[in-house]
C-alpha cells in the first residue's frame, strides 16, 4: 500500500535514506551521509513524502519538491521488486512531468 508520509514515519525513513544512500553509493565517503543526516530530516519535512508499506511496515518511500523528485529509497530485501516503480507510478498520477537527478556513477 502508498500512503501519505506521516511524522511517525521519520525514523524508518532516516534509516532506509541512511542505509540505501551508503549502500548504493558505495563511491561516496560515509562521513558525507552521516554529516548531512539532521539536514536531511528536517528538509523531509517540507517534501512531500509518500510511504510503501506491508503490514505495517515501511519499504520504501519517495520524496517530491513540486516536480522534482528529491529522492527515492527502497529496504534492500524489497529491490528489484516493483517497489521503486509502483512509487513512481503513484506520484505520475498528479505530475504532468517529472524531473530526477542522479550521481553519474549512478
Amino acid at each position: 500500500m502508498i500512503r501519505k508520509f506521516s511524522i511517525l514515519d521519520i525514523d524508518r525513513i532516516m534509516q532506509l535514506w541512511l542505509e540505501a544512500n551508503l549502500d548504493v553509493h558505495y563511491f561516496i565517503n560515509k562521513s558525507y551521509w552521516l554529516n548531512h543526516y539532521e539536514m536531511v530530516k528536517q528538509m523531509i519535512l517540507d517534501a512531500d513524502i509518500y510511504v510503501y508499506e506491508i503490514n505495517y511496515k515501511v519499504l520504501g518511500f519517495i520524496g517530491i519538491v513540486d516536480n522534482y523528485i528529491a529522492g527515492i529509497f527502497v529496504d534492500k530485501a524489497y529491490r528489484c521488486q516493483n517497489v521503486g516503480h509502483q512509487l513512481i507510478n503513484y506520484i505520475k498520477k498528479d505530475h504532468k512531468y517529472l524531473i530526477l537527478s542522479v550521481y553519474q556513477k549512478n
